[in-house]
């Protein structure tokens, strides 16, 4: 399939959901998270690939949307307080509300080749895939 047919934005919790139980990309992010933070613990293996992620929004190489624009990281809190919903940490904002934040597939496709990881075209086909922010 062609990269056209890749849907422009995709869940970040579908993908999470996609990778985390995936032992290349968990050990990846095991990887990843053990040489950028050495001193947080790390996480569980269920929470390895979305502590990734995070990393990502919040060193700023990934960007993340919701409702249709564009969202800062350090934004996140104010975005869904604007929605009505109650104000929690960020990462609490992230775990809560990530069926709400959106991440573009070109972008993911940068990230990862810069990264030297692959993410293949077939992790981005699913009918939820497709859904605009």
């Amino acid at each position: 399939m062609t990269s056209s047919k890749l849907p422009e934005f995709i869940l970040l919790s579908e993908l999470i959901e996609k990778l985390k139980d995936k032992e290349y990309y968990r050990t990846f992010a095991k990887t990843l998270l053990m040489t950028v933070m050495p001193e947080n613990p790390v996480p569980g293996d269920d929470q390895l690939v979305k502590e990734m992620f995070l990393y990502f929004i919040n060193d700023k190489q990934l960007k993340i949307y919701s409702q249709g624009i564009e969202v800062e990281f350090e934004d996140i809190d104010n975005v869904f307080a604007a929605l009505g919903n109650e104000s929690a940490t960020i990462s609490a904002q992230m775990v809560n509300r990530d069926n709400d934040i959106f991440v573009k597939v070109k972008d993911l496709k940068k990230l990862y080749a810069n990264k030297c990881i692959v993410l293949p075209n077939s992790l981005f086909i699913n009918k939820t895939s497709a859904i605009k922010p």
